[in-house]
């Protein structure tokens, strides 16, 4: 128990005839007692660590001053090369791109634009690790790291596919998640972005979900039995319709009653009521089962023209 606690036991101990006089008025007077008095302590923790915090910084900082010079120290060598590579890489990215940006604007150049936007990224986050490793954070590097590391196979893909409409996709997804980790901000009180800036970035947000496009979901088999599947099919009515169902082999399950299927929705409303549903063979049979998942594929590819 602290002094503090201590102090506030007291009070109430030596003024128990008059704090019980109050109770018998007044039943919530303890109550309005202890919220007042959190509420004077809080006001008096909050003035002692707004004068001494100061004082407390500075010891904090010189400690760690101290902490990360000898980290420096002994890991000079690395931490130089790994900085000045980055210096060096970004030196080259930014003669790379004033080379080449306007013949790729004018050529529609997707994979010019993807690549630049993951080397920026890339570029970010090796500098958020060598702020970690400066600071005696390996594992937060570390972290940052496979999230570079994932970059890395985002771009080779794009690079070895060399495909516009892959491009497309990842730059239009691009968008998105951004429109909606700015929008989380600023449900939380942050912003990144100015306010036209937020303004476009929610246009191209739109401009994407509005586009037409196949949606997949792993749905269980008895999914349109259930009650609330009248809430989904009222969402169906204005926002898409259903594509195609395909039934999953139920031997990909332990238990028959966990079966699933995955439904294919397309965010276009269309007033036809035919939805194909392939049904996949078991895997026992290779031939069949990849003959059917063939035809999948292009009932889907056809879908998407």
């Amino acid at each position: 128990m602290n002094e503090y606690h201590k102090a506030l036991l007291k009070l109430i101990e030596d003024n128990k005839d008059i704090i019980e006089k109050k109770v018998e008025k007044n039943p919530d007077y303890l109550i309005e007692l202890m919220q007042h008095s959190i509420k004077s302590g809080s006001d008096i923790l909050y003035k002692g660590f707004d004068s001494d915090k100061g004082r407390e910084l500075e010891s904090v900082r010189k400690e760690n001053r101290y902490f990360t010079n000898r980290l420096y120290k002994t890991w000079k060598k690395p931490i130089d090369y790994f900085e000045a590579l980055i210096e060096l890489i970004t030196s080259c990215t930014s003669s790379f791109v004033e080379t080449f940006y306007e013949d790729a604007y004018k050529n529609n150049n997707l994979l010019f634009n993807a690549l630049q936007n993951i080397q920026a990224r890339a570029l970010l986050i090796s500098r958020e690790c060598l702020t970690l490793i400066k600071n005696g954070y390996p594992d937060g590097a570390f972290s940052r790291w496979r999230t570079l590391y994932e970059l890395s196979v985002i771009g080779k893909l794009l690079y070895d596919e060399n495909n516009q409409e892959l491009c497309e996709k990842y730059l239009n997804y691009y968008h998105i998640q951004e429109y909606l980790d700015e929008k989380f901000s600023r449900e939380r009180g942050h912003q990144n972005h100015t306010d036209a800036s937020f303004e476009n970035l929610k246009y191209k947000y739109d401009l994407m979900i509005d586009k037409p496009h196949l949606s997949f979901y792993l749905v269980n088999n008895d999914f349109f039995s259930h009650d609330k599947s009248n809430l989904f099919n009222d969402y169906l009515h204005e926002r898409g319709h259903i594509v195609c169902l395909i039934t999953l082999p139920t031997s990909m399950f332990q238990n028959q009653n966990e079966a699933k299927s995955i439904l294919v929705i397309q965010n276009v409303v269309t007033t036809s009521k035919d939805m194909h549903i392939f049904m996949l063979p078991d895997f026992s049979n290779k031939e069949k089962f990849l003959s059917k998942l063939e035809e999948v594929e292009d009932f889907l590819k056809e879908i998407k023209k």
